[in-house]
C-alpha cells in the first residue's frame, strides 16, 4: 500500500504490484501536471527564485582605460552568494532602460570589469 506525501504524491511500497504501482505513477503525473507552487499543491518557490539579483554600475564610477581612446572600465563585485562562472550578466541602461551587449572581463569568481565607450552612463547588472 501507497504512502501519501505531504502534496499528493505517492510512494509506492516495497512489494507493490503493477496495477497498484501504475495507478500511482499516473496520479503523481497528475498532480505535477496541475501543481502552481502555491503552497498548498507543492512547496512555495521564494522570490530569490524568481527575482534576479542586480548590481548598480553607476556613470561616476567609470574610469578611462590606458591607451585605449574612449574606453572606459569599472570593476563589479557580484551579490553574495553569485558566481561569475554560474552566471550570465545583462546590462541595462539605468534610466532608459535600453539593452547593452557589453564586454565583460572575469577578475575572480565574484569580480569582473565591464567596459564601455560612453561613460555618462549609469547601468544595472542583472545576473541570470
Amino acid at each position: 500500500m501507497s504512502t501519501t506525501l505531504t502534496y499528493g504524491r505517492k510512494v509506492p511500497a516495497d512489494g507493490d504490484k503493477g496495477t497498484s504501482f501504475f495507478d500511482d505513477l499516473e496520479d503523481n503525473i497528475a498532480v505535477d501536471d496541475a501543481h502552481t507552487h502555491d503552497g498548498t499543491n507543492s512547496s512555495t518557490l521564494s522570490t530569490s527564485s524568481i527575482t534576479n539579483a542586480t548590481t548598480s554600475i553607476l556613470s561616476a564610477a567609470w574610469v578611462a582605460v590606458a591607451g585605449k581612446t574612449g574606453l572606459y572600465s569599472q570593476n563589479v563585485t557580484m551579490p553574495t552568494g553569485l558566481t561569475l562562472g554560474k552566471r550570465g550578466v545583462l546590462f541595462i541602461d539605468a534610466s532608459t532602460g535600453h539593452f547593452y551587449l557589453l564586454s565583460v572581463e572575469q577578475v575572480s569568481t565574484t569580480e569582473y570589469t565591464v567596459y564601455i565607450n560612453d561613460n555618462t552612463i549609469s547601468l544595472t547588472a542583472i545576473y541570470v
